[in-house]
C-alpha cells in the first residue's frame, strides 16, 4: 500500500483539546511499528499520560469528597450512588482511539478514559448537590446564615399584602396534621359560646332565668361544660410538642437546643400576648361610655404586668390577675417547659418514659383529688358560679391539676409520630373492625358523659373529688383516639370533616381571636344603654355576631402584632 510509505505527518493525525467541558482526542494510525514513532509523537503521548495521571489524582480527590459529604447527610441522601459507567459510547465525550498508545503498558484503555471522566462529573454534581443542600439547611436551622437581614426584608416582614396571603392560604404546609385544624378552631368557637354567656351575666336584667334555664335545659349543658375546649387546647398542645420534636429531632437534644427552644416559644408568644396586657386591655377603658363602664381604670395590668410576661399570674390570687383569661398562656407555657425536660430525658434513656409519664399523670389524679376534697369544690360549675374566685384558686388554674389532657397529648404526639415511621417504611397500622368498633363507641359515649352526665345530678364530695380528678383526662383520652384514627386514615368522615381546607385559615387565627375576644365582649356589654335580657335566641344572635366580630378583630390583631413580628424571628433565625 501507498499510504504506509507515507510520511508520519500523513499516516498520523492526533489533535488535542483541553477545555473546561470536554477532553477529544481523535487518533488515526497505522499498522507501522512502534519503532517508526518519532519523538514528537512520543511527546504528545506523554503530555496525554500527563493529563490522564491529573485527571485520575483528581478523581481520587473528588471521590474522597464526596465520602466525606455524604457520611455527614445525617442519614439522608437523595443522589444516586457513584457508578463507574463503562459504556464504550458517551455523550459527552466522544473519543476514537484504534490500537496504538492504549495497548502501551504506560497507557490506559478508552474505557477507562471514559470511565473516569464521566464520573469526574457525577461526583461534581454530588458535592455541588450536596453543598447546596447543606446550605438551605443551615437557613432553616437555628443559626442564621452569615448574610445580613436586608432593611427592604424586615420592612416587607409588616406588609398587610404578604401577611394576609399567608394568613388566608389554604395549602397545608408537610408536617402538618390536618385534623388538628378542625379541633382548634371548634374549640374556639366553644370557649367563645361559653364567655358568651359568662360575660353577659353581669349586664343581665333577668339573672334568675338565666340560671334556671342552665339547670333545666339539658342542651345548656353544652354551655355549662364548655370549659373541655381548654382542655382540648391542652391535648393539642401536648401532641404538637411530642410530634413535631420527635420528627424534627435526628439526634439526641443539647442543653443548648432546649434553650433555644425556650426562647423560640416565648419570641413566638410574647409580641401579641404584651399588646393585649400592656396596650389593648388598659386602653380598652377610655372606649367605653355606657353605663355599665368600670368608674375607675383596672388597676391589675398596671401593676401585674410582668407576671403574665413571666407567665407565672396563675400562681398568684384570680383578683390580682391581669386579662383573667391569660392564665391559659401561663399554663401551656408552664407544661412546655416541662415537656422539654421529659423530651431530654426520653431521648436519652427511652425507658423512663414509661415511668415518668404515668407517674405525673398519677400525680396530678391524686393531687386534685386532695384539693378538691379539702376545699369542698363542687362538680357543677353552678354551685361555684358565685364564687369562681376560690375556684381558681385551688383548682382551675393550677398546673398540678390540669396538666392531665397535656400528659396525654404528649403520648398520643408519639403513638402518631411511631405510626409516621412505620407509614415511611412501607408498613401500615391495621385495626380489626370490631376494635374500631367498639373503641369509637367508647369515645363517644366517654365525651358525651362527660358533657351531659351532670345534668340535673348532685354528687357527694367525694364524687365530685373523683369526677374532678379524672373527666378532663377522659376527655384527652376520646381526643387521643380521635386524632389517631383520623392520622392512620381510620376516622372516615370525623377526619373528613376535621381536615377541611376551610378551617386552616380560621386555626392560624385562634390565638389571636383567643386573645382579642374578651376585650370585644367587654367593650360589647358595658357600652349597652339597657340590661342585657337574656333569652335562648339572643344569647345565639349576640353569639354569632361576637365570634365574628372577634375573628375579624383577630384578623387585623395578627396583621399588626402576630405575623409581622413571626416573619421577623425568621429573618433573624430565632
Amino acid at each position: 500500500m501507498n499510504e504506509t510509505e507515507a510520511s508520519d505527518e500523513d499516516n498520523i493525525e492526533r489533535v488535542e483539546t483541553v477545555d473546561a467541558g470536554s477532553i477529544e482526542v481523535n487518533m488515526n494510525e497505522t499498522e507501522a511499528s512502534d519503532e517508526d514513532i518519532s519523538e514528537e509523537h512520543s511527546g504528545v503521548i506523554g503530555k496525554i499520560d500527563a493529563l490522564i495521571n491529573d485527571l485520575e489524582e483528581e478523581i481520587e480527590k473528588s471521590t474522597e469528597r464526596a465520602r466525606n459529604l455524604s457520611v455527614s447527610a445525617d442519614g439522608v441522601d437523595d443522589t444516586p450512588a457513584v457508578e463507574l459507567d463503562t459504556s464504550e459510547e458517551s455523550s459527552a465525550t466522544s473519543v476514537t482511539v484504534e490500537r496504538g498508545w492504549n495497548t502501551r503498558p504506560h497507557g490506559l484503555s478508552e474505557e477507562i478514559v471514559y470511565s473516569m471522566y464521566e464520573n469526574n462529573i457525577k461526583i461534581g454534581d454530588v458535592i455541588r448537590n450536596q453543598e447546596e443542600r447543606e446550605k438551605c439547611s443551615s437557613e432553616k436551622s437555628w443559626s442564621h446564615p452569615d448574610d445580613a437581614v436586608s432593611l427592604r426584608e424586615m420592612i416587607l416582614a409588616f406588609s398587610a399584602l404578604q401577611n394576609t396571603s399567608k394568613l388566608t392560604r389554604l395549602d397545608a404546609a408537610p408536617e402538618d396534621l390536618d385534623f388538628i385544624h378542625g379541633i382548634r378552631f371548634l374549640s374556639l368557637t366553644w370557649v367563645i359560646l361559653g364567655h358568651t354567656v359568662v360575660f353577659s351575666l353581669p349586664v343581665t336584667d333577668n339573672p334568675k332565668w338565666a340560671l334556671d334555664l342552665a339547670s333545666e335545659d339539658i342542651s345548656f349543658q353544652v354551655i355549662l361544660q364548655g370549659t373541655f375546649a381548654v382542655d382540648s387546647f391542652f391535648f393539642i398542645s401536648g401532641l404538637l410538642m411530642s410530634f413535631l420534636s420527635l420528627q424534627r429531632s435526628h439526634r439526641k437534644p443539647s442543653l443548648q437546643g432546649m434553650l433555644k427552644m425556650v426562647v423560640h416559644r416565648f419570641v413566638r408568644l410574647t409580641p401579641a400576648y404584651l399588646a393585649i396586657v400592656i396596650i389593648i386591655q388598659p386602653l380598652s377603658f377610655f372606649a367605653c361610655s355606657g353605663p355599665f363602664c368600670p368608674a375607675v381604670p383596672p388597676a391589675n395590668c398596671p401593676n401585674y404586668w410582668w407576671r403574665n410576661l413571666l407567665n407565672i399570674q396563675n400562681f398568684f390570687p384570680y383578683t390580682e390577675m391581669c386579662a383573667g383569661w391569660t392564665w391559659y398562656l401561663a399554663l401551656d407555657f408552664q407544661f412546655f417547659l416541662i415537656a422539654i425536660i421529659i423530651h431530654f430525658i426520653f431521648s436519652r434513656v427511652p425507658p423512663t418514659g414509661l415511668v415518668i409519664l404515668p407517674g405525673l399523670l398519677l400525680g396530678t389524679w391524686i393531687t386534685t383529688f386532695i384539693m378538691v376534697g379539702d376545699n369542698s369544690l363542687s362538680a357543677n360549675i353552678l354551685d361555684t358560679v358565685f364564687d369562681q374566685d376560690l375556684t381558681f384558686d385551688v383548682y382551675y388554674d393550677k398546673p398540678w391539676t390540669r396538666a392531665g389532657p397535656y400528659l396525654i397529648g404528649l403520648v398520643a404526639g408519639y403513638i402518631i409520630h411511631r405510626c409516621s415511621n412505620a407509614s415511611k417504611s412501607g408498613e401500615s397500622v391495621k385495626l380489626s373492625l370490631l376494635t374500631q368498633i367498639v373503641c369509637w363507641l367508647l369515645a363517644a359515649a366517654v365525651s358525651l358523659s362527660l358533657i351531659f352526665g351532670l345534668y340535673k345530678r348532685t354528687l357527694s364530695e367525694d364524687v365530685s373529688a373523683v369526677y374532678l380528678s379524672l373527666a378532663r383526662s377522659a376527655w384527652a383520652v376520646s381526643l387521643a383516639w380521635i386524632s389517631v384514627c383520623c392520622y392512620t386514615n381510620y376516622g372516615g368522615p370525623v377526619n373528613t370533616i376535621l381536615s377541611l381546607s376551610f378551617f386552616r385559615p380560621l386555626a392560624r387565627l385562634t390565638y389571636a381571636a383567643y386573645l382579642i375576644h374578651p376585650v370585644i365582649m367587654q367593650l360589647y356589654f358595658n357600652n349597652l344603654e339597657v340590661p342585657f335580657h337574656a333569652s335562648i335566641p339572643g344569647f345565639m344572635v349576640t353569639n354569632l355576631g361576637l365570634m365574628s366580630l372577634s375573628y375579624s378583630a383577630a384578623f387585623a390583631f395578627a396583621l399588626v402584632f402576630e405575623s409581622p413580628w413571626l416573619t421577623l424571628q425568621k429573618l433573624i433565625g430565632l
